[in-house]
C-alpha cells in the first residue's frame, strides 16, 4: 500500500521514495503513523545539497555526512585527431581524485538547531579544451574540488576536495590525490585511480 503525505506519494507499492525534496515535522511523523521508522528515539540523516543554514526539524540523533568536491580530469584535445603521440613523447591524461568524506553522528539534538554548511563544489576542466580542435594541440589538468565544512554545536567537520586529474607529455599520468577529511566518527579518502 502506497503512502502519501497531504495527498502526494511519498512510498510507492514498491518501497520506493518519490516526491521528497526534503524530510519535515509533517513527513516523518506520517512515515511514523504508517509504521516506518519513527518511534521515541527519532534517527535522523541530514543531507545538503546547497550551502547555507542547516534547521533540524525534529529532536532525535542526527547523522552528518560531509563530502568534499571530486576533482576535475585532465585533457588533451588534438587537432585534426592525430594519435597522441610525437616522437617518443606519449601524452596522457588521468581523471579527478574523489573528494574526502567525514561522517559524525549526535544524539538528542534538539528540533530548531541550527548547523553552517560549505558545501564544496566539483573541480573544473581545463581552459581552452574542445571536443575537436583544429588548431595547435591543447591540453591541461583539471582543478581541485572544494571543501565542504559543517559547524555547529557539537560539530566541526571539514572534507577536502579530491586533486584534480593530471596531464603529462611525457608518459603515463596519475590522479590527484584523494581529499582528506577530520572532525568526524570516521575519515576517509580514496584515489580512485592511478596509471
Amino acid at each position: 500500500m502506497a503512502i502519501q503525505v497531504n495527498g502526494t506519494e511519498v512510498i510507492s507499492n514498491s518501497r520506493a521514495l518519490n516526491n521528497i525534496a526534503s524530510v519535515d515535522a509533517t513527513t516523518v511523523a506520517s512515515l511514523g503513523a504508517a509504521g516506518v521508522g519513527g518511534g521515541k528515539n527519532n534517527s535522523l540523516v541530514v543531507l545538503q545539497d546547497v550551502s547555507g543554514t542547516l534547521t533540524i526539524p525534529i529532536a532525535g540523533d542526527v547523522v552528518f555526512i560531509a563530502v568534499g568536491g571530486g576533482g576535475g580530469g585532465a585533457a588533451i584535445s588534438w587537432p585534426n585527431n592525430v594519435v597522441a603521440s610525437t616522437g617518443t613523447n606519449t601524452y596522457s591524461a588521468s581523471g579527478g581524485a574523489g573528494g574526502g568524506t567525514a561522517i559524525k553522528k549526535l544524539t538528542g539534538v534538539s528540533a530548531g538547531s541550527t548547523y553552517s554548511c560549505t558545501i564544496g563544489a566539483g573541480g573544473t576542466r581545463p581552459s581552452g579544451i574542445y571536443t575537436r580542435y583544429n588548431g595547435s594541440t591543447k591540453s591541461g589538468s583539471g582543478g581541485a574540488g572544494g571543501q565542504t565544512t559543517i559547524s555547529g554545536t557539537g560539530i566541526s567537520l571539514t572534507a577536502n576536495g579530491g586533486g584534480g586529474g593530471n596531464f603529462n607529455a611525457s608518459g603515463n599520468s596519475s590522479s590527484g590525490a584523494g581529499g582528506t577529511a577530520s572532525g568526524g566518527d570516521s575519515n576517509f579518502w580514496k584515489r580512485l585511480f592511478n596509471f
